[in-house]
């Protein structure tokens, strides 16, 4: 991926993004079952949650406050926020600067990712966190 795609794709998923979280925070869903807006396509159409499913909740969750009940509901949120917080910094500060920070941050993180070391595991906490959507019928 060239460092021209990639920024306009986090721009653009960062956007949607804060759009999503803010659709919701507004709404005032946090912690309850989404409207059929916030619904998980994986979900809607099996009946078996994915592993992000609760993500957008646990996110709400986050803002407000009660973080015990984001990590109970889906742990991504946490990744998720974190995300939407440092991306954006990250990649104004190289358009403002001519740096490619962010780019050196992606292509260090697919090299990493590569290798079965870290790979192996984080695909087995995925896996983990999905299971665990299942059995607690998110």
């Amino acid at each position: 991926m060239t460092r021209a795609k990639l920024y306009w794709l986090i721009a653009l998923l960062c956007t949607a993004g804060y759009m999503w979280v803010g659709y919701h925070w507004v709404g005032g869903d946090a912690g309850e079952a989404p409207s059929i807006v916030g619904s998980c396509m994986i979900k809607h159409t099996t009946g078996v949650p994915c592993p992000s499913c609760g993500s957008t909740r646990s996110a709400l969750l986050i803002l407000d406050g009660r973080w015990s009940e984001a990590f109970l509901k889906n742990p991504l949120g946490f990744l998720a926020i974190g995300l939407l917080l440092i991306l954006p910094v990250i990649l104004i500060f190289d358009l403002l600067k001519g740096r490619e920070t962010l780019f050196k941050l992606y292509l260090r993180g697919e090299t990493i990712l590569r290798k079965k070391q870290w790979f192996i595991p984080l695909t087995a906490l995925i896996l983990a966190n999905w299971v665990w959507n299942i059995i607690k019928v998110l």
